[in-house]
């Protein structure tokens, strides 16, 4: 039953990073190729690609939420470290309550980032130059958490997923 649940958490692991690398790629990469776009076109006398730059944030904003889950993939987000030297022989049951907390606040952060995406959607919020709508940009929003909130929950299950945890309590 174990090496079961062990072998699903690492596909729905590996298939979430993945996913997540290759959108954040194409992300900067589409980033990447508005802005020199847009310098070659001013230089080049014609005024620039109209909208290339505000496009591009709305995609830069997309793109850094993405990085939210690949942090907690890497352990490279915040986590307070006040007690982990208190009780060394519970240091396996604190990284495990650590993750089931964190997995509980991301959830939540999770829910009112969807709350905040169907209020522009409702609202009908839109880009300025183009009347482009802004929920898709901030529908990321709770993917990220939700993600992140994934991640937690399996490294609660199968701590050995998580990656650089020697950071923890050295």
């Amino acid at each position: 039953m174990f090496v079961m649940l062990k072998t699903m958490t690492k596909g729905i692991h590996s298939t979430l990073i993945r996913v997540e690398w290759t959108a954040a790629g194409f992300g900067l990469f589409f980033i990447t190729l508005a802005v020199i776009g847009d310098v070659v076109m001013r230089e080049a006398g014609t005024g620039g690609i109209q909208g290339a730059v505000s496009i591009a944030v709305l995609v830069m904003i997309m793109t850094g939420f993405l990085g939210v889950p690949l942090a907690f993939d890497d352990n490279r987000h915040l986590r307070i470290t006040v007690f982990d030297g208190l009780w060394p022989w519970g240091a396996e049951l604190l990284r495990r309550l650590s993750c089931l907390l964190s997995a509980g606040l991301l959830l939540c952060f999770a829910w009112y980032g969807g709350l905040f995406a169907l209020e522009s959607y409702e609202l009908g919020e839109q880009t300025v130059m183009f009347s482009l709508p802004l929920w898709p940009a901030f529908a990321v929003l709770p993917y990220a958490f939700l993600s992140a909130a994934v991640r937690m929950l399996l490294y609660l299950c199968v701590p050995d997923l998580q990656r650089n945890r020697e950071k923890d309590f050295a």
